[in-house]
């Protein structure tokens, strides 16, 4: 009996942390009106302040992943999210990570963790250690998830769920850029 619950339960904590591997994307509001605008403050892993209308006023769009240091999909999608962003610098348009699980730059040890990550998987974009509202900015039930942020500071598309590749961010990239200069 006990092998049988161990099994569920296994079964059940897999799907779990595969469930985040496929990407999703929910309805996003059409109208600019009905669009959620993002403000925050908080700071760089390096202890520097950072506030929201200085990234996405820089760039006609921003794509925004949070991130974790134990989540192997997260991981596994960042060489090509630092490829994206290499891509997007000449459509004017940045990648920047949330690292869910550094409350503060102060914290070296986890600091280093995500620093080591980055190394790793060649990520040099922006990354913020998370603050006391991201999930009301940018609900999030798995990771990875990522928004599209525009200039305004308003999210134009997402959640996208699931870790994707450097082509399929951009083609979602592209489309929502077309969409933000009709309006």
């Amino acid at each position: 009996m006990k092998k049988k619950i161990l099994c569920i339960l296994t079964a059940a904590a897999m799907l779990l942390c595969f469930a985040s591997c496929g990407a999703s994307k929910d309805e996003t509001p059409s109208d600019t009106e009905d669009m959620k605008t993002v403000s925050f403050e908080t700071t760089d892993l390096k202890g520097n302040v950072v506030r929201s209308e200085d990234i996405f006023g820089k760039y006609d769009l921003t794509l925004v992943n949070l991130w974790g240091t134990y989540c192997g999909p997260c991981i596994r999608e960042m060489p090509d999210l630092a490829l994206l962003d290499e891509r997007l610098k000449e459509k004017n348009c940045a990648v920047v990570g949330v690292v869910i699980d550094v409350d503060s730059a102060k914290d070296r040890g986890m600091v280093r963790t995500a620093e080591g990550i980055m190394e790793e998987t060649g990520v040099e974009y922006l990354n913020l250690v998370f603050w006391s509202e991201i999930y009301v900015d940018f609900p999030a039930e798995y990771i990875p998830t990522s928004y599209m942020v525009d200039s305004a500071g308003r999210i134009v598309d997402g959640p996208f769920v699931g870790a994707m590749g450097a082509d399929e961010y951009e083609k979602l990239i592209d489309d929502a850029l077309k969409e933000i200069k009709k309006d």
